[in-house]
């Protein structure tokens, strides 16, 4: 007979578990028939005239034969259930199926009967083996619970596991994974907002310790919304009462927070910035003061890229806004925001990796290079200071996200860079890192030829 619906879901999750997905492929005898015989020989004279049937395609919508499993084989070396199954191609209207055609004795007919309840108990002994106590260790795992319902927003499984497992909301709150990060983390990047005000209405004081819970990464949570996250999100965590008392209590908490909105602000330019900053009541005064904040920076570049020095983060505001976010309100924005003198003062800063963002700007977003270069006072410090000159002609050399000429082209007639200042460039000791790329680029005969093409 056909096949059950519930035996084949069942055989797929135990016979065929360790299998690739789908496992319900491995299932080939949906369809299938039995023809019985008295002794052997009529079973083979019966196999026989079966395959020579199919082979010259006299047996109606059989049209082949993929498979043959002929289990004798155990039954000469210890007496068992023995049958011959082939696994034959079923044609159809619009696609073929794989069915089974089975060759067994009458004796093994009755002894598969009889054995039929002792099979059914195997099988479910198989399943247990083979599935139940591979699954229970993960189901009882509340750990591994706690973080799939959180980062899923499930507020029903948190729920859970307070009522049925006895857990608390410190338990909740206080488990952490191996980058220290707990729940509130995973909540955060997932703008999870309810299993956020779950939390909220069991222990705020609680959740707002959390939120500025700096993990391994060295980004609490707050900081990774406010960056990444929805501005929405990161906007309700503001509204928070306890988070409020921690921004004007606490200027290292402040300062890293702003470093993470500005990013936010300038890539999607719907407000956020403005909404922030009138939460906080920081008037422009307040910005200039906190752009201006310095932190002192570890010797150590590995301790240096987990460190949020303000004057460097916004540096790399501004380097993102003018390469990476290739969007010009970035830029604009941030001008608006800080007044021409500071942004025009903060666009020679370099970052962690010594670049600053007039450098990104040419190398990434013609446009953005074009703005920067539209104040007087940019325009003249490149030509005047040596080594921001020095700086932006080898950026114009990299070999990774290397300008293209119409770049080059305006950088070097906005500068005025003509043949002796290119030679004088070649024989002039800068005074940063950047010196180390002076052999590199500017001593190379091929990199010569190419500035004398334009």
């Amino acid at each position: 007979p056909v096949k059950m619906l519930e035996r084949a879901k069942q055989k797929a999750e135990t016979d065929y578990y360790g299998e690739p997905f789908p496992t319900s492929a491995c299932i080939i005898d949906l369809n299938r028939c039995s023809l019985v015989f008295d002794d052997i020989s009529t079973l083979l004279l019966g196999l026989t005239t079966f395959i020579n049937k199919v082979k010259y395609y006299q047996s109606g919508n059989v049209i082949g034969i993929v498979r043959l499993k002929n289990s004798f084989k155990e039954y000469v070396k210890e007496a068992q259930y023995a049958d011959i199954k082939l696994n034959v191609v079923i044609k159809g209207k619009a696609n073929n199926i794989i069915g089974e055609v089975q060759f067994l004795l009458n004796t093994m007919k009755e002894y598969k009967a009889r054995a039929h309840a002792l099979y059914n108990i195997q099988r479910q002994e198989e399943y247990i083996e083979n599935s139940v106590r591979k699954i229970l260790p993960s189901l009882l795992d509340t750990k591994n619970q706690l973080w799939v319902a959180a980062l899923l927003d499930d507020v029903k499984s948190l729920c859970k596991l307070m009522v049925y497992r006895n857990k608390t909301v410190e338990y909740l709150l206080n488990t952490h994974n191996v980058f220290d990060e707990s729940i509130v983390h995973g909540i955060c990047k997932k703008n999870n907002i309810r299993a956020l005000q779950f939390l909220q209405g069991l222990d705020e004081k609680l959740l707002v310790k959390k939120l500025f819970h700096k993990s391994k990464t060295s980004m609490c949570a707050l900081n990774y919304t406010a960056e990444y996250g929805s501005s929405s999100m990161a906007l309700k965590l503001l509204r928070m009462a306890g988070v409020q008392r921690v921004m004007q209590d606490d200027p290292d908490q402040l300062y890293p927070f702003l470093c993470c909105v500005f990013p936010n602000g300038c890539r999607n330019n719907n407000g956020f910035v403005e909404r922030v900053l009138s939460i906080l009541d920081i008037d422009t005064d307040r910005l200039v003061q906190f752009l201006s904040h310095e932190v002192k920076m570890p010797d150590d570049y590995k301790t240096r890229k987990q460190v949020r020095d303000v004057r460097w983060c916004f540096t790399s505001l501004l380097g993102f806004a003018a390469g990476w976010a290739l969007r010009l309100h970035g830029l604009q924005k941030v001008a608006e925001l800080v007044g021409e003198k500071l942004f025009c003062e903060h666009v020679f800063y370099q970052d962690a990796l010594g670049l600053s963002p007039v450098v990104k700007a040419i190398r990434f977003n013609l446009d953005a290079a074009q703005y920067l270069f539209s104040y007087d006072v940019v325009k003249e410090r490149c030509v005047k200071d040596r080594d921001v000159l020095f700086q932006i002609l080898v950026s114009l050399t990299f070999k990774f996200f290397k300008p293209t000429d119409e770049v080059v082209a305006y950088v070097l007639d906005t500068l005025n860079v003509d043949e002796a200042m290119l030679k004088e460039m070649q024989a002039f000791k800068c005074s940063s890192h950047w010196d180390g790329h002076r052999k590199t680029y500017f001593d190379n005969a091929a990199w010569s030829a190419k500035w004398w093409e334009h």
